[in-house]
């Protein structure tokens, strides 16, 4: 599982409104052979990051707390939300095309078939990675609370 650590702002029934503030890793991220994390950074700012994540543990506002989320989640949930939808509208497509093989609507048909098959892969996307979804499969989860170790991105150079 991926980790990263938080304060509890807020709570609303099962699930927790985390800030997560990003940081470099172990020190050594700017020089040579680091991960360059901290290049990124400070690319993309270190503003303070809020979320809702699964409060399996119990947290209350002001806790410091672990948050998880499930090794490759977010590839696949990146993956769900572009190849879904694309596969669908392809699929709506070519049935739509099959529909009005032959006549001289079948463009129209095609079109008016992929902009279904579109739709049709957001609503189930909407309903597999739908946020009322207690499994935690794409959705972060609090999984601890009080002090944390530090969490270590890169190796340190002995």
């Amino acid at each position: 599982m991926l980790e990263a650590r938080g304060i509890v702002v807020d709570t609303r029934g099962d699930y927790a409104i985390v800030e997560t503030r990003e940081r470099a890793g172990c020190g050594h991220c700017d020089t040579e052979g680091g991960c360059a994390s901290g290049t990124l950074n400070k690319l993309f700012g270190s503003s303070p990051r809020r979320f809702r994540a699964l409060n399996r543990a119990g947290a209350v506002r002001g806790d410091e707390v672990t948050v998880a989320v499930r090794e490759g989640a977010v590839q696949r949930s990146a993956a769900l939300m572009y190849l879904c939808p694309l596969a669908a509208m392809v699929a709506g497509a070519l049935g739509g095309a099959m529909a009005g093989a032959g006549g001289e609507a079948r463009d129209l048909h095609a079109a008016i078939g992929a902009g279904v098959g579109l739709l049709a892969g957001f609503l189930g996307i909407g309903f597999w990675g739908a946020p009322g979804r207690p499994d935690g499969v794409f959705h972060p989860v609090v999984t601890g609370r009080g002090p944390t170790r530090p969490i270590v991105y890169c190796k340190e150079r002995q």
